[in-house]
């Protein structure tokens, strides 16, 4: 169904790229997809950079069309690629996470860990640590979770919201509800236009109702 753009992709690349974004924003995400990934083949060779972006827009593009396994497939190839970026580790956790699979995501966070090299940034550290507590967590395994937040903690660039907001969630894990709606007021008060306080806001709204 898309040899004629994948012939056009090589002709005329720009005018491809328009067209992916095209069908993106009508929501025909499939076809976006597979279109962003024969750009990004097209690149391959000649621009890795241009190619790694095309990659994102695949990975986002088959997210949004309900095909998680897709769209990890395609983070593979940019692990493979960009091994070092903690965030694409994390994004194929996220996605694995979305899948039901925390199995899967613990895995991959822990090879992220192993992989990392000692030029990694604390930052980076920092939130695969965090992500690594989440996956536990949501695996009702409460003692290894809060073994990843204090090695998060070891990080001096720690992402403060997200570390609060996961060990929030943790101690709710416990039915400990006093320590993590104090976590939650905490994001709130010192970091209110993080992403994390507006999450924050949502959980103590279901906390006090």
């Amino acid at each position: 169904m898309m040899t004629s753009d994948a012939g056009l992709a090589m002709d005329d690349v720009q005018v491809s790229h328009c067209r992916a974004e095209a069908l993106l924003s009508l929501g025909r995400f499939e076809e976006a997809a597979k279109l962003f990934e024969q750009l990004a083949a097209a690149f391959d060779q000649h621009a890795a950079g241009d190619a790694g972006f095309l990659l994102q827009q695949a990975a986002y593009a088959w997210q949004e069309a309900g095909q998680p396994q897709q769209a990890i497939a395609v983070i593979d190839l940019l692990i493979a690629r960009f091994d070092g970026q903690a965030d694409l580790w994390i994004q194929k956790a996220s996605l694995q996470v979305q899948a039901g699979d925390a199995s899967a995501a613990l895995a991959t966070l822990t090879s992220a860990l192993e992989a990392m090299t000692s030029e990694a940034s604390s930052d980076a550290l920092g939130r695969l640590w965090v992500y690594r507590a989440g996956a536990h967590r949501r695996l009702d395994q409460i003692d290894e979770a809060k073994a990843a937040l204090v090695e998060a903690l070891r990080q001096p660039g720690l992402d403060q919201p997200l570390y609060l907001l996961e060990l929030a969630l943790v101690e709710a894990a416990q039915d400990n509800l006093p320590a993590a709606q104090t976590a939650f007021e905490q994001i709130i008060q010192h970091f209110p236009d993080s992403p994390e306080a507006a999450l924050a806001q949502r959980y103590l709204q279901r906390l006090e109702g």
